[in-house]
């Protein structure tokens, strides 16, 4: 409920004291992947994710690592202006890691408008990644699903 109320540092905090007790616990590791990364911080969620124990979680976890993947190794360093593409991507992730995940979708949608296989998938990975963060019980989830699903297909 926590997760569902974007209550992310409290949401950790409990998530930690769950693993003090079991360190493997799929469901608390899944959380505290989730609330790291609705609040940007890969670095702390990839450990997690790379390592994540085979459990009905999986899955999840699984969907978060693109996502997890293309914040920790964001460079923003050697953009060319005049790649639009590579631009709105990296807007996309600068957003997300700033825990703005709804206008990070924005800049996914608008980026897969045009380019619907961006870097092989990955852009439509960051942002089903980002979907999984906020969860199904978040009411922008079952909007920007559609509005991915309608991009796509």
């Amino acid at each position: 409920s926590l997760l569902a109320s974007e209550d992310w540092e409290q949401a950790k905090v409990l998530f930690r004291q769950t693993l003090a007790e079991n360190p493997d616990h799929p469901a608390a590791l899944l959380g505290l992947a989730r609330a790291h990364l609705a609040e940007g911080n890969a670095v702390a969620a990839l450990p997690i994710l790379r390592e994540f124990p085979i459990s009905k979680e999986y899955a999840s976890a699984e969907v978060l690592l693109p996502f997890a993947a293309a914040l920790a190794e964001q460079d923003f360093g050697e953009l060319n202006e005049d790649d639009e593409q590579a631009l709105l991507y990296a807007n996309a992730l600068r957003l997300a890691g700033r825990g703005q995940l709804l206008a990070a979708m924005d800049g996914l949608l608008d980026l897969l408008r045009g380019a619907k296989n961006y870097r092989k998938g990955e852009a439509r990975k960051v942002m089903l990644g980002i979907l999984q963060v906020l969860g199904d019980e978040n009411p922008a989830t079952r909007q920007y699903r559609a509005d991915l699903a309608r991009l796509l297909f």
